[in-house]
């Protein structure tokens, strides 16, 4: 599958926009900057090999009690890291990469959301779980998420286990 040129569409975004106002103009000129150095940033990435850290990290979250599936991805949804008892194909880890790296975009919008409307505090988001039939997900704010049997996961730890993972703490 061909990776759209994220420059070259920021590019057309922001000469549409720039068409309306100015102001919008230097919206669209700033996604543009943002969309290309994403596309420059997904390059490096897929010249470089994974750091062992981030592997090590991946195989410690996958060593947890009842966690099936830890994986890390880049915020595109790229799949970098991967550690599977289930059998995964690498086609369905690069789907469910892309998955992770979609709630990573939502859940701070609804943390902040839920926080404005409650009174509650639930920012800055650090983990997000969606428990559905037999497996919760627990997808990480750091890119990094695991796929557990919750009647054999302590759920607790297994969040500050992947809240531990993130780059930015």
């Amino acid at each position: 599958m061909h990776a759209p040129n994220l420059n070259a569409l920021g590019t057309v975004i922001a000469r549409t926009l720039s068409r309306r106002t100015s102001i919008k103009y230097v919206a669209g000129a700033a996604i543009a900057t943002a969309l290309g150095m994403a596309d420059r940033a997904k390059t490096a990435l897929a010249a470089s090999p994974a750091r062992p850290t981030e592997v090590s990290q991946v195989r410690q979250l996958s060593g947890l009690d009842g966690v099936a599936l830890a994986m890390e991805w880049t915020p595109d949804g790229t799949l970098v890291n991967v550690e599977s008892t289930l059998g995964l194909s690498r086609e369905l880890a690069t789907i469910v990469a892309r998955y992770g790296a979609a709630v990573n975009g939502l859940a701070p919008g609804f943390a902040d959301v839920c926080a404005r409307s409650t009174g509650i505090e639930a920012t800055p988001y650090r983990a997000l779980i969606v428990y559905g039939g037999e497996w919760a997900a627990v997808i990480g704010s750091g890119h990094r998420g695991v796929w557990v049997d919750p009647t054999r996961a302590d759920i607790n730890e297994v969040v500050r286990a992947v809240e531990a993972t993130d780059p930015r703490r």
